[in-house]
């Protein structure tokens, strides 16, 4: 068994010889591959990386900074409490400021409120796009809202609010069937990876 270099996918090892052993190295390999990598040092190491490592979805834990970093679209983007997740100068009296935290398992959650009004188009009344302050590395998943007392909740119909649009950058609320335009306020809380 013998190690050759780190030349193999996203400056994995490579190995030269095969028995068992070998084998089980070469998995555990593609396995850390697949399922992502994370580093963590000062600052200055962050900054010195180079090469095949930086791939999107590196992440790594700043122990100068205490902050926790993404690789993306060839730079290092802040991932953890993120503000202005909804419209620019959209506020919710009462609401905490948007955030965005990484759960255990690997998956991110975001949340934030908006509220304003909406405009109606093809028989349906459709509120903004929503734009996440930091888009999810590779995917949204889930988007659920919650509307606001105080706010029309749904049209005469009773069709609540559902989604038109989902990716990973934003959302897009509306309300099937409704004709009317509303100053109307939710709160929303987003799921992905």
């Amino acid at each position: 068994m013998g190690y050759v270099d780190g030349a193999g996918a996203e400056g994995a090892p490579q190995f030269n010889t095969t028995p068992q052993t070998v084998a089980d190295l070469n998995r555990l390999r593609d396995l850390v591959v697949q399922r992502g990598n994370r580093l963590k040092g000062t600052t200055a190491q962050r900054n010195a990386l180079a090469g095949a490592i930086l791939v999107d979805g590196l992440e790594f834990y700043d122990q100068t900074d205490k902050r926790t970093y993404v690789y993306a679209a060839g730079g290092w983007v802040v991932r953890g409490p993120a503000a202005n997740q909804a419209n620019p100068g959209a506020a919710v009296a009462g609401i905490d400021p948007a955030a965005a935290i990484d759960l255990p398992n690997g998956l991110i959650m975001k949340t934030g409120a908006f509220t304003g009004g909406t405009s109606v188009a093809f028989g349906n009344e459709y509120f903004p796009v929503i734009t996440f302050a930091t888009p999810f590395p590779s995917k949204c998943l889930h988007v659920s809202i919650t509307p606001l007392s105080g706010a029309p909740v749904n049209n005469a119909t009773g069709n609540p609010i559902a989604l038109d649009t989902l990716d990973k950058t934003q959302f897009r609320a509306l309300i099937l069937g409704s004709t009317n335009t509303w100053a109307r306020a939710f709160t929303w809380l987003a799921v992905g990876y």
